[in-house]
């Protein structure tokens, strides 16, 4: 691929084969960051989803531990998961 792009700025013809491995590198970089891109979000719904059930098990333990009201434990939940 660099090979192909040098080849296309030293040469004063660019070849149908230069375009064909220029084209190829570029789908190759987007593909890449794709993939990058898509790793980073699963990991991030990974850690989100954890996360979440971290604060569920501690709710819970708050719960059995000094038996809260509904109201008060809705009002934790809402605020561990950020809905209120």
């Amino acid at each position: 691929t660099t090979h192909a792009a040098l080849g296309a700025q030293i040469d004063d013809e660019t070849t149908i084969d230069d375009v064909r491995k220029l084209a190829r590198a570029a789908k190759d970089v987007l593909q890449a960051s794709k993939a990058s891109r898509e790793e980073r979000k699963a990991i991030e719904r990974e850690a989100r989803e954890a996360l979440i059930a971290e604060q569920e098990q501690r709710l819970e333990e708050m719960r059995g531990s000094d038996g809260m009201s509904e109201q008060l434990e809705e009002r934790i939940r809402g605020i561990l998961l950020g809905k209120a």
